[in-house]
């Protein structure tokens, strides 16, 4: 959790801003490979290795990561870093985002959160409630799903560099529509199309809100910001499938897909662009190079 926290952080320093979307995108991608490559392997590594075999392994990983890190060039950037230690000695050690549109753009971040919640109850809950099936749709369900994850992460590089214009709240509630058809239909292969187009847009957004957020954020403030990306989002996570699995027990999938719909329309206007929020991209005194106020490059 340290070092995924740290890499965006290295990235910021690393990275020319005209590449930052691209980086912290391929970063995305990476995670949900390794977890999804290491999750396929585990059964077969597990019925050939000891405990302590795979404990070499993992070893053995980490000090491949380990040279792969010593090979990245050195930061370019040691003024910023200096600017990040002289605003961290002057505003102390507690984590704070103080800019109201990095708040705005965090709290959208954080509807993943909500929906992430939702989709670990769904997998099981919509095959089986919804369409009436057994453990072997759930199967279906969750491998649909996995293909629509990696085929959003895969798209949202285009998404960012073909729709860079879109507003972001665009990004929070597209995905909401498909996601309410899915449930609606209550058929097999539409309800799976559907879901599976849910969860391309749900990545999309995922990727963009992220990106944006880490771009946003100045050298002062990214510390803090990927301290608390680290913290609230599983977190959230949490919570989420604490509520949305009580829901689905007390008012069905159907009814559940409508509160987060609505809790997505409620946090997407209660974070629209305001004038006090236009104001502050005025006062900004950082950001980084080559980005607009919303981590855009001209």
């Amino acid at each position: 959790a340290v070092t995924r926290s740290a890499t965006a952080v290295v990235l910021r320093d690393t990275v020319p801003p005209q590449r930052l979307h691209r980086a912290n995108t391929v970063a995305e991608i990476g995670k949900l490979t390794g977890l999804s490559v290491g999750a396929a392997l585990a059964g077969p590594a597990g019925a050939v290795l000891s405990l302590r075999g795979l404990l070499a392994v993992n070893a053995a990983m980490l000090v491949l990561s380990t040279l792969l890190a010593w090979a990245l060039p050195a930061s370019s950037k040691r003024a910023s870093a200096q600017g990040r230690d002289d605003a961290g000695a002057q505003a102390g050690t507690r984590p704070r985002v103080d800019d109201p549109l990095l708040r705005r753009l965090f709290a959208r971040f954080l509807l993943v959160s909500f929906w992430q919640g939702f989709h670990t109850v769904a997998v099981t809950v919509v095959p089986v409630q919804v369409l009436g099936g057994g453990t072997r749709l759930v199967g279906v369900f969750v491998a649909v799903s996995s293909v629509a994850l990696f085929a959003g992460s895969l798209a949202a590089l285009p998404a960012q560099r073909h729709l860079a214009r879109v507003p972001s709240a665009a990004w929070a509630v597209l995905p909401m529509p498909p996601l309410l058809a899915a449930v609606l239909v209550g058929r097999t292969v539409a309800t799976l199309v559907l879901y599976a187009l849910f969860l391309v847009l749900f990545e999309m957004a995922y990727v963009h809100y992220n990106n944006r957020v880490l771009a946003t954020a100045s050298d002062a403030e990214l510390p803090s910001v990927v301290t608390f990306r680290a913290t609230l989002l599983p977190a959230g996570v949490a919570v989420s499938v604490l509520v949305m699995g009580a829901l689905c027990d007390l008012v069905g999938p159907l009814s559940t897909a409508f509160v987060v719909a609505v809790v997505t329309a409620l946090v997407t206007a209660a974070t629209g662009t305001t004038r006090q929020a236009q104001k502050a991209r005025g006062r900004r005194p950082t950001r980084a190079a080559g980005v607009d106020e919303h981590g855009v490059r001209p």
